[in-house]
């Protein structure tokens, strides 16, 4: 195997930071072989495995990821999660969090429209799923998201984004009901096509 090959496979999936497919790692290194890239990981994922570390590659159906083992778990959740993603995505995330499932005319008006590129990126990184709804999405939280954060409960998700204005955000949701409720109690979920023009 082509060493330089491996190292740029390894480079791509700890850069990553999330599931990454053979065909994502072959676009993002531009180079076609993709059965040599599928033997980097299988080698690479045996190295790690060897050297008896706090790291592993590991594969699903999702793809693969360079990951900490689960003993060293409680000692990196030491480290404060937030640090990988801006403060705008956080808090994002936190009014999906807090009202999910929300739909996503709902997170634009509380936030602004810039948070429609959040969204792309917190279905990307597979916290969030969208489901079509009308002229808009219905999003929820996944299950990774509650694992990655070590969450279980709204407690844990008020105490996880206590720093990110939680009183102004619940205020614009709050603001956003009022403003809405009588098209709301109108017509159960039409509202929607009134509440916001959905990009396409």
């Amino acid at each position: 195997m082509d060493k330089k090959i491996k190292d740029k496979v390894e480079a791509v999936i700890f850069s990553c930071g999330r599931k990454i497919s053979v065909d994502e790692i072959s676009m993002i290194m531009d180079y076609k072989s993709k059965e040599a890239i599928q033997e980097s990981l299988k080698e690479l994922q045996n190295e790690y495995h060897s050297r008896d570390g706090p790291l592993r590659i590991f594969k699903d159906e999702e793809g693969w990821q360079l990951t900490i083992k689960e003993e060293f778990l409680p000692l990196v959740k030491q480290i404060n999660p937030n640090t990988e993603f801006s403060k705008q995505i956080m808090e994002t995330l936190a009014v999906i969090a807090w009202k999910q499932p929300i739909l996503q005319s709902e997170v634009i008006s509380i936030r602004t429209p810039q948070a429609y590129n959040e969204i792309k990126e917190l279905e990307k990184m597979g916290f969030i799923t969208k489901e079509k709804y009308k002229r808009t999405f219905l999003i929820k939280l996944t299950q990774k998201f509650f694992d990655y954060f070590d969450l279980e409960g709204m407690k844990d998700i008020k105490e996880l984004f206590h720093g990110f204005k939680e009183e102004d955000a619940q205020k614009k949701m709050h603001d956003f009901e009022q403003k809405h409720s009588a098209e709301i109690n109108k017509n159960t979920g039409s509202a929607e096509n009134e509440v916001s023009t959905e990009m396409p």
